[in-house]
């Protein structure tokens, strides 16, 4: 057996807000003036830790070296 169709539609409900903003968007924050977006990349950060992880196994290394062997570079 089919459902009738609906025949009245649904009553807007009193004080409901439509959805407006408030004030115009700004403009992004990492967008220059140029047009082209600024900011740390995810690229650029994932250079700059894999940077410091491998400078801190090197020291790391170079320590343990120079502790246990006498062999270290800087240690």
């Amino acid at each position: 057996m089919a459902r009738p169709a609906k025949t009245r539609a649904a009553a807007p409900r009193a004080g409901a807000r439509t959805a407006q903003s408030r004030r115009p968007a700004a403009a992004d924050a990492t967008t220059t003036a140029d047009g082209e977006e600024g900011g740390l990349t995810l690229a650029d950060g994932l250079v700059i830790v894999t940077t410091l992880f491998l400078l801190l196994g090197l020291g790391t290394v170079d320590y343990y070296l120079g502790t246990r062997f006498g062999e270290g570079f800087l240690f």
